[in-house]
């Protein structure tokens, strides 16, 4: 390499053909896409598992509290109850809709009460 070039003995850069690395920076986005999605699906996934575990176990306390106090007030006494118990408010209200949807319909009154408070709509 005493000529003054700088690079391989051959004349070429050492580079990639323009193809070939668009072709692995398309791999490598699609690869790191893949990934984000499948964080995203397994997170909600967990979530999911946690509140299904949740209202398998609680569902009857939760509708025997509704019993008890069959009002918006009670429902927002059982969320409060479960997110005591380490679960996101998000959770808490779908612990509480699955509850009262699967074993006591007759709340849905109260907790579409509830809905409508939060909402900031008139019921």
């Amino acid at each position: 390499m005493g000529d003054g070039s700088v690079g391989r003995r051959d004349g070429r850069c050492g580079m990639r053909p323009a193809r070939a690395r668009a072709w692995d920076r398309f791999i490598v986005s699609t690869a790191v896409g893949a990934l984000g999605a499948a964080a995203v699906l397994f997170a909600s996934e967990a979530q999911a598992d946690v509140v299904t575990d949740y209202v398998a176990a609680n569902a009857r306390i939760v509708c025997l509290v509704l019993d008890e106090y069959p009002t918006v007030e009670g429902i927002q006494g059982v969320g409060e109850a479960i997110v005591e118990d380490g679960l996101s408010p998000t959770a808490d209200g779908e612990v509480i809709a699955r509850s009262v949807i699967a074993l006591c319909p007759e709340h849905l009154p109260e907790l579409h009460l509830f809905v409508a408070r939060w909402n900031g709509v008139q019921a």
